[in-house]
């Protein structure tokens, strides 16, 4: 039985207009299945109820912690910007001290968007330069 809070993998998945939610990156890349992001997608980009809110979802043996965000805006196409950055840990992770820093990440990507169209470009799909 697993008690640290190692992380295994971080990632970032937002809502394409077309093909839905999709992890846009994740390092180490590949770590997260398509069968297991298939599983828990709905706690990743969320309804608006759960949106703003520190979810941690475990599944496969993994633990994923994330707090989806939208940021809403006529320049967004669905008028929407949905995004989470996440940790993955083992199943078995006492992950109580990622929780204030992935909220804390989530705040930062928020107001990066808001000040500078950041932390992506989408002509590029490129991060935005230190």
């Amino acid at each position: 039985m697993g008690s640290g809070c190692r992380i295994e993998c971080i990632f970032f998945s937002e809502f394409h207009p077309t093909l839905g939610p999709k992890i846009t990156y994740q390092v180490p890349e590949d770590f997260i299945s398509r069968e297991l992001f298939d599983t828990v997608q709905v706690y990743i980009i969320t309804k608006p109820e759960l949106q703003n809110k520190l979810i941690t979802v475990t599944a496969m043996e993994k633990k994923l912690i994330g707090c989806p965000v939208c940021i809403e805006h006529k320049k967004y196409s669905r008028n929407a910007l949905l995004f989470n950055l996440g940790f993955v840990c083992d199943a078995q992770a006492k992950t109580c001290a990622l929780e204030p820093i992935v909220k804390k990440l989530a705040g930062y990507l928020t107001t990066l968007e808001r000040a500078a169209s950041c932390p992506w470009r989408r002509a590029s799909r490129s991060w935005c330069p230190s």
